[in-house]
């Protein structure tokens, strides 16, 4: 089992097929918002939730993804993981979503420095990456905050929702740059 626990109110936790209903229901209220950035979003269903949920909860057993569930005070609010994680190079992605209910209160920062935490001092990665579309300014506004090297822009990266490939902003931290970090 995988549970980490950032603070009094905020923890991570690895998602399991239990918590299908609550993590669809969470996409489905922001289902508008979300269906902005994720191709995904019209299809989603509870089923096809619980299926996704357990495939990832099975690639963290194998080291490959890990998929967790960020609540507050015990209540699911958004989702963060590791994607791509290559073992070799030591480098993985880390991808995210937020309620928009639970917006602009620093949960996410604070979820992304956690698996930071996880990434060099368990996992033993070198680099860490976030890619983001480039006009989602929010989501891009998390590794810019906490200190991220902006790589540059993949041009025609992302499939677009509306069917026209989108441009995917790349930012990244090192093990070095993350070490020098005031109080890491």
């Amino acid at each position: 089992m995988f549970y980490r626990r950032i603070d009094e109110h905020l923890r991570l936790k690895l998602v399991s097929t239990l918590d299908a209903e609550a993590v669809y229901a969470m996409i489905d209220r922001n289902r508008d918002d979300f269906g902005r950035w994720f191709v995904w979003v019209p299809d989603i269903t509870l089923d096809g939730e619980r299926d996704f949920l357990a495939l990832v909860a099975g690639q963290w057993a194998q080291l490959s993804d890990l998929c967790t569930i960020i609540e507050l005070d015990g209540e699911p609010v958004g989702t963060i993981g590791l994607h791509r994680i290559d073992r070799t190079v030591k480098t993985c992605e880390i991808g995210y979503w937020l309620d928009a209910a639970h917006r602009g209160r620093g949960i996410m920062t604070r979820a992304v420095r956690e698996i930071e935490k996880l990434c060099f001092e368990d996992l033993d990665m070198n680099r860490i990456g976030i890619h983001a579309d480039v006009r989602n300014e929010r989501s891009r506004a998390v590794p810019e905050r906490l200190g991220y090297r902006f790589e540059g822009i993949l041009r025609a990266k992302l499939p677009g929702t509306d069917g026209v490939p989108q441009d995917e902003a790349v930012y990244c931290l090192l093990r070095a740059e993350w070490e020098a970090r005031p109080g890491e």
